[in-house]
C-alpha cells in the first residue's frame, strides 16, 4: 500500500514539475504576458451580460465624438454660399444664352434683310437686261431696213448742222432709237459734229440725253466722238 501512495506521489510530483516547466517556457518564449492573463481570468469571471456590456462601452469609447454646434453652423454656411454660387453662375450662364440667341436673331433678321435686296436687285436686273434685250432687237431690225440704210447713206452727206432738223423732227415723233441707231452708225468725227451742233443751239439736255443713251449702247463719249471737259 505504501509501494502504491508512494507511486502517485511521484506521478503527482512530475506531472507539476512538467506543468511549471510548461509554464516557465511559456513565459520565456512571450505567448503568455499579463494581458493575456488578464484577459482569460476576465473571459472565464464575467458573465455573458457583463461581457455584452464591456463590449458596448468599449465600442461607445471608440466613436468619434460628435462636432459641436459652431462646426455645424460653419458646414451650414458654407454649404449655403456654395448653394448662391451655383445659382449665381446658373444666372450668368442664361444671361450668356439669352445674348447669344439674340445675337443669333439679329444675325438671322440682316441676312433676310440682305436675302431681299439681293432678290430685287436680280429681278430688276432681270428686267434691265430683258428691256436691253428687246431694244438690241428692235436696233437690229431698224438698222437692217432698206429705208434705214438709204436715209443713213443720204445724212452721211449732209453737213451737221443740216442732220440736226432731221434727227430733232424724228425724235419729235417720238422715233429716238431710230435717232440713236443713226448716230451709232455714223462715222466718229460726224456723230460728234451733229452732237455739237445740239449743243451749240442750247440744247444741253438733248445732247447729254443722246450720249447716255449711246453710252448704255456700248458707246462711251470718246467713242460717240465728243470729249467731256
Amino acid at each position: 500500500m505504501k509501494n502504491i501512495i508512494r507511486a502517485v506521489l511521484i506521478v503527482a510530483v512530475l506531472n507539476l514539475l512538467g506543468m511549471l516547466g510548461v509554464v516557465a517556457w511559456l513565459a520565456t518564449s512571450g505567448r503568455v504576458t499579463t494581458d493575456r492573463l488578464t484577459d482569460a481570468t476576465a473571459l472565464f469571471g464575467e458573465s455573458p451580460d457583463d461581457r455584452e456590456a464591456r463590449l458596448e462601452a468599449e465600442r461607445l469609447a471608440a466613436e468619434p465624438e460628435e462636432p459641436d454646434s459652431g462646426v455645424v453652423e460653419g458646414d451650414l454656411s458654407d454649404t449655403d454660399q456654395r448653394i448662391a454660387a451655383r445659382v449665381e453662375m446658373t444666372m450668368v450662364d442664361r444671361e450668356r444664352l439669352e445674348r447669344l440667341q439674340r445675337e443669333v436673331r439679329d444675325l438671322q433678321t440682316q441676312l433676310r434683310r440682305e436675302r431681299g435686296m439681293l432678290d430685287r436687285d436680280r429681278e430688276s436686273f432681270a428686267g434691265e437686261k430683258a428691256e436691253f434685250g428687246q431694244l438690241r432687237e428692235k436696233l437690229i431690225e431698224i438698222e437692217g431696213a432698206e429705208a434705214f440704210a438709204s436715209a443713213l447713206s443720204a445724212m452721211s452727206l449732209m453737213k451737221p448742222a443740216e442732220i440736226k432738223p432731221v434727227l430733232t423732227t424724228l425724235m419729235e415723233e417720238g422715233k429716238t432709237e431710230e435717232v440713236l441707231a443713226y448716230l451709232a452708225a455714223f462715222e466718229d468725227r460726224l456723230r460728234s459734229k451733229v452732237i455739237s451742233e445740239f449743243v451749240k443751239a442750247e440744247e444741253l439736255e438733248v445732247a447729254a440725253g443722246l450720249l447716255e443713251s449711246l453710252r448704255t449702247r456700248g458707246l462711251t463719249p470718246a467713242d460717240a466722238g465728243v470729249n467731256t471737259p
